[in-house]
C-alpha cells in the first residue's frame, strides 16, 4: 500500500493527530498534522497533499466549511472525514459533496487504510480522465489563481504582462504544446479569471503565487517565460524561491532591473510617466486600454499591419482585470528595483527585446539586465514593439523552441 505520498491530518485533538500520523507513516506514507483548517490552508503542504483526513467539529472553521472552501476553489482533494459525533445530516452532506468516507472515531486501522486506498484511486482515476480539468489553485491568503495546463513533456510556465491574462500566451502555448512540451499559463491575481483581492498586488506576492502554482502542479525542470511585468515576476520568483525546480528562464520585453528613473538609474522613465498612467486608468481605463494598444503593438508606426482584432483582444483582457489590481500593479512594475533579483538568475537565461519597444524601452531594461544575470544572453528584434509575442509570434516561437532544445 505504501506510496510515499503525503496524507494531511486536520484535527484539533493533538493525541489523535499524533496517533493517526504514526499509523499512516507505519505503512510508508508521509504525513503532516494541522490543528485547524486555517493552518492547513496557510501551509505549503496543502498544495502537495494527496489525501486529507479531516475532523468535522473544530474551533474556527469546521471540517464541512473547509470542504466547501476547497470545492469553491476547484481543489479536487479527496477527503476522509473522521468524527466522534454520529451526525446523519453532516454525513449525508459530506458524502454528497464528494467525501470519500465518513468514519466514526475510533475507527479500525484497516477501515482507514481502505478509505485511503479508495481516495488515492479516485485521484488516479481523475488524472486518467484528465487532471488538467482542474483550473484553479488557492493561495495562502485564499486567492484563487486560474491557470491553463496543456500537453505533456517538460513544463514551460508562462507569466503574462500588465494588464493582460494567460490568453496573451495562446500563440506560444499552442506551438510548444504541439512540439511535445507541457505548457502552463496562469492569470496573475487581480487579472483575468483569477480572484481580485484588495491586497497582494505586488511582485513579492506575484512570485509567491507562482511558487504556489509550481508546487501544486509539482513542476520540475521547468522553463519559465515571462513578458513585461511577467518577466519581473519570473525574476522575483527565482530570487525568492531558488532554482531547484527551474531549468531555464526567458524574459521577453521584461521590466527588470528598474523602469523608474532614479539617481542610480538615470536611464529610467520619469515618475510623471507612471503618474500619467495612473491618472488615465482612474479617468477612463476602458478608453486608455484602447489607446495603449497602439504603442503596445506598434500600431502607431508608419506601415503597421497590426489588426484591429489584436488591439481589441488587448482591451478585452485588460477589462477582465480587477480595477484595484490594475491600479496597484502600476507601482509594482514601475518602482520595484530588481537589480539583486537578476544577479540570482543562475540558470541559462534568454532575454528577448524589441528595439522599438515604446512601453519598456530597451536601454534601461534588457541592455542593463543582461549584464547583471550570470548566465544570460540577449536577442534584439529590430523594429519590434513591446507586444512582440503577438506581432512577431513566429520568430518568438522559433527562438523559444531553439532555446528549449539547447
Amino acid at each position: 500500500m505504501s506510496t510515499g505520498r503525503l496524507i494531511s491530518i486536520v484535527d484539533d485533538d493533538v493525541w489523535l493527530r499524533n496517533s493517526l500520523a504514526n499509523l499512516i507513516r507505519s505503512v510508508g506514507f508521509r504525513s503532516q498534522e494541522f490543528a485547524s483548517a486555517e493552518a492547513f490552508l496557510a501551509s505549503d503542504e496543502a498544495r502537495t497533499t494527496a489525501c486529507l483526513i479531516l475532523d468535522v467539529r473544530m474551533p474556527g472553521m469546521n471540517g464541512l466549511e473547509l470542504q466547501r472552501r476547497l470545492i469553491a476553489a476547484d481543489w479536487q482533494l479527496p477527503i476522509i472525514f473522521i468524527t466522534s459525533h454520529a451526525d446523519d445530516a453532516g454525513r449525508a452532506h459530506a458524502l454528497a459533496a464528494g467525501a470519500v468516507a465518513f468514519l466514526l472515531k475510533p475507527c479500525r486501522d484497516q477501515e482507514l487504510f481502505d478509505a485511503i486506498e479508495t481516495a488515492l484511486k479516485s485521484v488516479l482515476d481523475t488524472r486518467k480522465k484528465g487532471a488538467n480539468d482542474v483550473t484553479t489553485i488557492m493561495t495562502k491568503d485564499g486567492t484563487q489563481i486560474y491557470f491553463k495546463d496543456w500537453g505533456t513533456g517538460q513544463p514551460v510556465v508562462f507569466s503574462h504582462g500588465w494588464p493582460l491574462s494567460a490568453d496573451a500566451w495562446e500563440d506560444q502555448m499552442l506551438f510548444l504544446g504541439e512540439h511535445g512540451y507541457r505548457v502552463i499559463a496562469h492569470d496573475r491575481r487581480g487579472h483575468g479569471r483569477s480572484s481580485q483581492p484588495w491586497t497582494g498586488n505586488d511582485l513579492d506576492t506575484y512570485a509567491d503565487d507562482l511558487a504556489a502554482l509550481v508546487s501544486a502542479l509539482d513542476l520540475r525542470d521547468a522553463v519559465h517565460v515571462g513578458h513585461s511585468t511577467g518577466g519581473g515576476e519570473v525574476a522575483r520568483y527565482i530570487a525568492r524561491h531558488g532554482t531547484q525546480r527551474v531549468a531555464k528562464a526567458v524574459l521577453i520585453g521584461a521590466i527588470p532591473p528598474l523602469m523608474l528613473r532614479t539617481a542610480a538609474n538615470p536611464g529610467g522613465l520619469p515618475i510623471d510617466v507612471f503618474d500619467g498612467i495612473r491618472a488615465s486608468v482612474l479617468a477612463d481605463r476602458s478608453q486608455f486600454f484602447k489607446d495603449l494598444s497602439a504603442p503596445f503593438y506598434g500600431a502607431n508606426r508608419p506601415g503597421s499591419k497590426v489588426s484591429q482584432g489584436l488591439r481589441d483582444s488587448f482591451w478585452l483582457q485588460g477589462m477582465q482585470a480587477g480595477f484595484k489590481g490594475v491600479f496597484d500593479c502600476i507601482k509594482a512594475f514601475s518602482e520595484t528595483d530588481q537589480t539583486d533579483d537578476l544577479k540570482k538568475l543562475n540558470v541559462p537565461t534568454l532575454f528577448i527585446h524589441g528595439d522599438d519597444d515604446q512601453i519598456v524601452p530597451i536601454a534601461a531594461s534588457a541592455h542593463a539586465a543582461v549584464k547583471l544575470a550570470p548566465q544570460a544572453r540577449l536577442k534584439v528584434y529590430p523594429g519590434a514593439p513591446h507586444g512582440l509575442c503577438s506581432t512577431h509570434k513566429d520568430q518568438i516561437n522559433a527562438d523559444l523552441l531553439e532555446f528549449l532544445k539547447s
